[in-house]
């Protein structure tokens, strides 16, 4: 379903730069969007796991630091040598930031353009280039507004889950991200996108 809704949306927003005023055009069936959407799987499952291996070093420096911790304790977490192994952790870590800030928007571009993967990837960091932290900036305000969203279905679902219901929690879990929280994550990202690609004219 995912690869279906991004394929729409790069359909609905292609040619459009953020100048433009006039009303979209009537979006794609939902028929054609999974028939046509489904060739760009391939693409986009590739485009996503290069930005799960960019995760690799955070998960590394929060292993190192689970062990640390697990070993001296927490009441030790403000001493010297845990800070050091912190600060190393950090360190460690810092990358995957990087990475992501650079290279998240490689989904949209693979959608949007049709090209390979690499060169999706590629497209993304010419374009974050030059606006690399406002980049990032928008990137942690679309985190916070996807928790924000989250907060009452993580209620609801959590309410079901002790009165029994748990099918209607994993249900409304679903539906709930798949009908509201991946369509206005997208379509903040194809804004972002594209609001990039005019900056870069």
């Amino acid at each position: 379903m995912t690869t279906a809704l991004v394929w729409a949306m790069a359909r609905q927003f292609a040619g459009r730069t953020s100048q433009m005023t006039e009303r979209l055009p009537r979006p794609a069936s939902v028929a054609r969007s999974y028939y046509d959407g489904s060739e760009l799987f391939v693409k986009f499952m590739l485009v996503g796991l290069s930005l799960v291996s960019m995760v690799v070093p955070l998960a590394i420096g929060l292993g190192l630091l689970n062990v640390s911790l697990s070993v001296t304790g927490f009441a030790n977490l403000i001493s010297p040598e845990q800070l050091i192994i912190t600060a190393v952790c950090a360190l460690i870590a810092l990358p995957t930031f990087y990475l992501l800030g650079g290279y998240s928007l490689g989904l949209i571009a693979v959608a949007r353009d049709g090209g390979r993967p690499i060169e999706a990837l590629r497209t993304a960091r010419k374009l974050v280039r030059g606006s690399f932290w406002s980049t990032v900036a928008r990137l942690i305000l679309l985190i916070i507004w996807m928790s924000i969203l989250l907060a009452p279905m993580a209620v609801a679902a959590g309410l079901l889950v002790n009165i029994g219901y748990v099918g209607w929690a994993k249900l409304l879990f679903q539906y709930y991200s798949w009908f509201i929280i991946l369509p206005i994550m997208y379509l903040y990202l194809f804004e972002l996108y594209i609001s990039l690609e005019d900056q870069s004219v």
